[in-house]
This record gives structure tokens, C-alpha cells and sequence, in this order.
């Protein structure tokens, strides 16, 4: 979720990405992960994603993204969601600008219902059959091209199948399958890119009793002097508002069983630090993970 504006816990004001990226550079702001949620009743974490790049490292100019969650009575949030009711594509990830490339996917993140989830022998989610709502584009000929499509979990077996493919990332471009994955492997996290990515390692699944599941890896990254093993939360309400099987309630519960399982999950920016005590990722929503038995 984006915002046109964030908090920024240095300045204690209110301002743009613009700004949060010239007082940066004016060593004003500490950090791109200094910022909340505007809205006087929450305090949801945002990041400035980008903010900590050089200018000329950039293929995106910074932009806040919402990494936690927004207090229920947060004003901005509900704007938000009656927005999306409006969208036709909620989950298309993709703008007019993503232009068609030859042999290479997109990541389909569009939520399904019980009538169009279908699995494969192992229960891992197949392909949609039916493409008819998603964004298309033309050519000079206006011969219509339809971009293929992936969801998390198919392009989870094609790497895991070392298939030699690529993945369209939006506003960026076509990167090598290989490349869109990254190992979870004690990597300093303000090496990595604000933009998709798909990160993965073994990890463990722990029952919080009255509120979900955290999810926590085994390997550790880093952030300075901080070490820590990262990990990310999946709501009881995400579950109970998912059509998915492989992620029912039982289903979650029978994965506590202290047994790490092969855990991918995909952010649109690089984890984020909490507290300067954790390492956490920002589960969108379970079309956004996957997990496979060891």
C-alpha cells in the first residue's frame, strides 16, 4: 500500500517523499524506516523506499510504502480500501508503462475464490484458466498481445525446476528468473533493491493464540550492527478471508509441527526494520507466499 505522504518520526512532521529524500541527503532523516502513518489514530510502519540510494542507483525516485498494519480506526486506510473497491484490477501491479516484452511473465497477484482455485496433485496452486480480466496491450498494428501470467506459487516450480525464464518487474523490466529469487544468507539488507523480489529460506511456522501465525526463518540478515533472524506475520483474519485451501486454518495449524518447511514470500521492497531490534517482511496477502515441505 502507498502513501502520498508519511510521518517522519525525525522531523515530527508530516511531509512528501520529495522532502524525505532532500532532508536525507541533508542528513536530517536518519533512515527510510523513520516513518509511520500519517493519520493521527494509527501508527502503521511505512518505508521510504529508494531513499537510501544514490540518485544514480535509482530506477525508481522514492516512494513510501505501508509495511505494517493500520490501526482500525485509521481514516487514510479506509480511503484506501473504498478506493479499491472502485478498481477493477486491485491486485494488477502492472501501469500502462509496463510494456509488452516477448517470452517473459508477469507476476499475477490477482486474489481468487473457491469457483477458480485449482491445485495440482502436490497442492500447490495452479494457473487460472481464464485470463479475460487482466490488462492487456496492443501493438502498432493493434493486434491484441497477451502478457503471460504466474502466480507466486507457479513461478516458485519454475525455479525450483531451474526453467530458464524471466519475470517482468514493474516499472523496471525483465530479470532472469534466477535473479528475482533471493536465498535468505546473512546479506546486509541495505543491499538490496526496493523492488520485487521473491526471498526465500527454511523457516519455522509458530501459532500465536487469538492472532495468526509468525513465520520465522532460520538463516539471519543483517542491518549494521544488527543480526537477527527475520520473520513475518500472517493474520487470522488474512486466512479467514482467503479462498486459498492450501492456506486454510487447519491447514496453518498442521504446519506448526516444529518442522522448518521451504518458505517463499514476495515484497515489493527489501524487509524492514523494526525497533531497531527485527528484521521483518510485510505480507500483502497469501497470493504473496508459498511454502513447500523439505
Amino acid at each position: 500500500m502507498k502513501l502520498e505522504k508519511a510521518y517522519s518520526e525525525d522531523l515530527k512532521k508530516t511531509i512528501t517523499a520529495e522532502d524525505a529524500d532532500y532532508n536525507f541527503s541533508l542528513g536530517k532523516i536518519s533512515s527510510k524506516y523513520t516513518f509511520t502513518c500519517p493519520d493521527d489514530n494509527c501508527n502503521a510502519a511505512v518505508t521510504c523506499a529508494n531513499l537510501d540510494k544514490k540518485k544514480s542507483q535509482r530506477k525508481v525516485p522514492p516512494y513510501y510504502r505501508v509495511v505494517g498494519e493500520h490501526d482500525i480506526n485509521c481514516l487514510i486506510n479506509q480511503s484506501i480500501i473504498e478506493k479499491n473497491k472502485q478498481k477493477v484490477e486491485q491486485s494488477d501491479i502492472y501501469s500502462e508503462h509496463d510494456v509488452y516484452i516477448s517470452d517473459v511473465v508477469r507476476i499475477d497477484l490477482r486474489q481468487v475464490d473457491n469457483k477458480q482455485t485449482k491445485t495440482d496433485n502436490s497442492g500447490n496452486l495452479e494457473e487460472n484458466i481464464i485470463k479475460s480480466g487482466h490488462k492487456t496491450n496492443l501493438n502498432k498494428s493493434n493486434n491484441r498481445m497477451i502478457q503471460p501470467t504466474k502466480t507466486v506459487s507457479s513461478l516458485v516450480s519454475l525455479f525450483l525446476n531451474k526453467e530458464k525464464k524471466a519475470v517482468q518487474i514493474p516499472k523496471i523490466g525483465a530479470l532472469p528468473i534466477e535473479e528475482f529469487f533471493i536465498e535468505i544468507n546473512g546479506q546486509d539488507i541495505s543491499d538490496f533493491d526496493d523492488e520485487y523480489r521473491i526471498y526465500f529460506g527454511l523457516a519455522w511456522f509458530n501459532k500465536i493464540d487469538g492472532k495468526g501465525f509468525a513465520v520465522k526463518f532460520d538463516n539471519k540478515l543483517k542491518y549494521g550492527e544488527l543480526e537477527v533472524r527475520p520473520s513475518f506475520f500472517i493474520s487470522l483474519s488474512t486466512i479467514e478471508s482467503s479462498a486459498y485451501a492450501k492456506f486454510s486454518l487447519r491447514k496453518m495449524n498442521d504446519l506448526c509441527d516444529k518442522k522448518p518447511k521451504q518458505v517463499f514470500i514476495l515484497s515489493e521492497t527489501s524487509p524492514n526494520v523494526k525497533d531497531n531490534k527485527y528484521i521483518n517482511f510485510w505480507l500483502d496477502g497469501l497470493q504473496y507466499m508459498d511454502y513447500r515441505f523439505k
